[in-house]
This record gives C-alpha cells, structure tokens and sequence, in this order.
C-alpha cells in the first residue's frame, strides 16, 4: 500500500500536526516568520528581521523538531538558506527546500523537509471575485472585483510505501 501526504500552504499560523507514515510519524509544522528578511533581499520601509527573534524562532523550531516544514513570509531564497543553515546549527538538517514567489514581491512561502517531496506544485494564478468596497453607479450590476492571491499556493504530495 502506498500512503500520500498532501501539503497544501497558503496563509496558516503555527500549527504543529503528526501523521502516521512508513517508520512510524511524521511532524508537520507551519509557521509564519513574520517578515523574516536580510540583508541584500529587504524590501523599503521593511527592517531586517532581529538575531534575538531569529534565535528564537531556532529554538521553538527545535522543540517541535517537525520533518516538514511549511514557511509564510520568509523574505527570498538567501533568507531561506539563512533559516536553514540556523536550524542546522540546531541540529535540525533539511535535505530539501523551495521558495514559492507570488504577487507579493517581498514576502513569500517556503518549504523545508527531511525527505525529498514526490511531487511539488506552485499555483500563482488564483484569484477570487469579490464584491467591491464602493458601490457602482449602477445599482443592479453584478460585476465582481477580481482579487488576485498574494503569495500564491505551494502544493507538496509525498509518498510513503507501507
């Protein structure tokens, strides 16, 4: 029998889950890093995030020590690295990472795992129609404001053979 684990990150806070799995659990972790950017890949008006936050956030990773984890609001991929060589430090070491760039030029989603994903999905064009927030002068239209999703959405399937 073969099980499949199916990640989908969008907009989550920390949450820290376990599923069942060939060698017996895996942890899943998803946390929002809160505008985690260094130096080189910071956007104007935004501050580089602080080493005492970073420290930090190492440790809470370390507790929950989660095979999979899925990030929101991590700066770029030199961002990414840092994370994963901060962890690393820790003694948490992830074989795979991603970075899913959305509309939002400045914050992004992100993927570190243990094991290498079966498959990797990044959808960037979803947009959902909404009413607008100013009513039309034609009081009996029906037309939609399209939103566009910010960050996008990372989908992550792996496979485990029991």
């Amino acid at each position: 029998m073969i099980r499949i684990l199916f990640c989908c990150l969008a907009l989550f806070a920390a949450a820290l889950t376990t599923v069942s799995a060939e060698d017996g659990k895996i942890k899943v972790m998803s946390w929002n890093v809160w505008n985690y950017f260094i130096k080189g890949e910071k956007p104007r008006r935004q501050s580089l995030k602080e080493p005492a936050s970073k420290e930090a956030m190492a440790i809470m990773f370390k507790l929950g020590s989660p095979d999979i984890v899925l990030i929101q609001e991590i700066g770029g991929k030199k961002a990414l690295n840092e994370l994963k060589s901060l962890l690393a430090e820790n003694g948490l070491n992830y074989e795979f990472s991603d970075i899913m760039r959305g509309r939002d030029k400045s914050r992004h989603l992100a993927l570190l795992s243990k094991m290498k994903p079966f498959k990797v999905i990044k959808r960037d064009d979803q947009v959902f129609n909404v009413r607008p927030k100013k009513r039309r002068k034609d009081k009996n239209a029906a037309e939609m404001d399209e939103i566009g999703v910010q960050r996008g959405f990372l989908h992550v399937i792996y496979k485990f053979d029991d």
